[in-house]
């Protein structure tokens, strides 16, 4: 009595799966690509041949090999507001437990066989590094997944502004000044100008204050002040002044007496 062996509805010859012709098969390389393959047999003597047997799975027992993330890459983009969702799984056998970490290894959501990491509006408190973490009695991996934040059109505006407003300080800060030095040389020429009027009336009006006197000389070259002499040239100028408005009605008041 003979015995020939099938994988599914293919008769199995040679190969990795060789049949030794009695009731055992021997399988020499075992991957999780024949997990779930079925095998079944049948008893052949002199011509006869028995009905074929029930199926056989094979069940082989892996951790995970790669970490899928649906259709994404290990960076997303996401605009401010937005909802997003990424679907975190791996082929394992038994099927893993998934979770989903922060940077700080802060655990989100934990699944069996797959996890999904949602976020109903996507801000800047959201935004850094993820880590998907798969693992079973077999074995463990991890993928990491960068969440960047994308503002809406305006924020090129504001950063614009943001980067305007210590421009503009400056720029008033410099006006300021220049009003500053502009009022500072405007009050120095009054100042000369002043200066040069107590000089001329000095010059014109006072010939008769005595060369000796400590607060003015007149000669050809130019009159010099101090400034005592300056502020003592004042009171003079105004008691002329007074004297040149009076003078007119004390002789008319003189003659009628």
């Amino acid at each position: 009595m003979t015995y020939i062996w099938r994988r599914a509805r293919t008769l199995l010859e040679s190969g990795d799966e060789s049949p030794t012709g009695g009731d055992d098969l021997t399988i020499t390389h075992i991957s999780r690509e024949k997990h779930g393959d079925i095998y079944s047999c049948q008893a052949v003597e002199e011509g006869l041949e028995s009905d074929w047997s029930h199926g056989h799975v094979l069940d082989v027992l892996y951790g995970p090999d790669q970490i899928q993330f649906d259709g994404t890459s290990d960076k997303l983009e996401v605009e401010e507001g937005k909802p997003v969702t990424v679907r975190c799984s791996a082929d394992c056998n038994p099927a893993c437990t998934v979770t989903w970490w922060t940077i700080s290894r802060q655990t989100v959501i934990t699944g069996q066989g797959e996890a999904v990491l949602s976020v109903p509006a996507v801000d800047v408190s959201v935004s850094g590094l993820y880590t998907c973490h798969v693992n079973n009695t077999h074995g463990g991996a991890s993928r990491n997944l960068t969440l960047d934040i994308q503002f809406p059109d305006d924020g090129p505006q504001v950063s614009l502004v943001l980067y305007a407003a210590p421009s503009a300080l400056l720029v008033l800060a410099v006006s300021l000044l220049v009003c500053v030095i502009r009022r500072c040389r405007r009050r120095r020429e009054l100042r000369k100008l002043r200066y040069a009027a107590y000089l001329t009336v000095l010059n014109n009006r006072v010939s008769f204050v005595s060369s000796e006197s400590p607060y003015a000389r007149v000669h050809d070259e130019g009159v010099s002040l101090s400034h005592s002499g300056m502020r003592q040239a004042t009171y003079l100028v105004t008691l002329l002044g007074v004297h040149r408005i009076i003078s007119p009605y004390y002789s008319q008041w003189t003659e009628k007496l």
